[in-house]
């Protein structure tokens, strides 16, 4: 078990190191991680469930995730152990849609919550905290995006004979 003692300038400037973002973001960053409700979890704990409804964007600040997707025959494969600092549902709480997988605490650790009615506050908000908080989130999404591309390009060259269409999901 741990405390609820946490650094958040450190924790902030792990963040903004993470993402590549301007380090003059920290402390605007810390005073939103301050707004957080801080969670103190055993290994083990459930964070979220795959396909669940986003009512938190969740700031792990200490301790490591364990990631879970459901393949298609229903089964839960683990894909990834993320080490904190890390946000987990930035972009389900921005789109509001629903969980993309199941995360549970691989360790003890410290999760800071922000309730979907502060992110959509922060999501519109002028000072320079929202505006890093924003500036995070778009990094997190971006460079997830490009990971996915990236594993697609691979998977699509070691399988030639895999035929992809692309089409565009906006109707005629």
């Amino acid at each position: 078990m741990t405390d609820l003692v946490v650094d958040l300038t450190a924790v902030a400037r792990r963040l903004l190191r993470m993402e590549g973002l301007p380090l003059a973001g920290t402390e605007p960053l810390a005073d939103v991680l301050r707004l957080a409700h801080p969670l103190q979890l055993e290994g083990g704990a459930l964070l979220v469930s795959e396909g669940d409804e986003a009512r938190d964007l969740l700031i792990v600040a200490r301790g490591s995730v364990r990631v879970h997707l459901e393949d298609a025959s229903g089964r839960h494969a683990e894909v990834a152990i993320l080490q904190a600092p890390l946000l987990l549902g930035h972009i389900a709480i921005i789109d509001e849609g629903r969980r993309s997988a199941t995360c549970e605490m691989a360790t003890d650790g410290l999760v800071l919550a922000l309730g979907q009615s502060q992110v959509r506050r922060l999501l519109v908000g002028t000072d320079r905290g929202s505006e890093v908080l924003r500036d995070l989130m778009l990094a997190g999404m971006f460079r997830q995006l490009d990971q996915a591309t990236e594993r697609l390009r691979v998977y699509l060259r070691a399988h030639p004979d895999v035929h992809v269409e692309l089409t565009d999901p906006t109707p005629s």
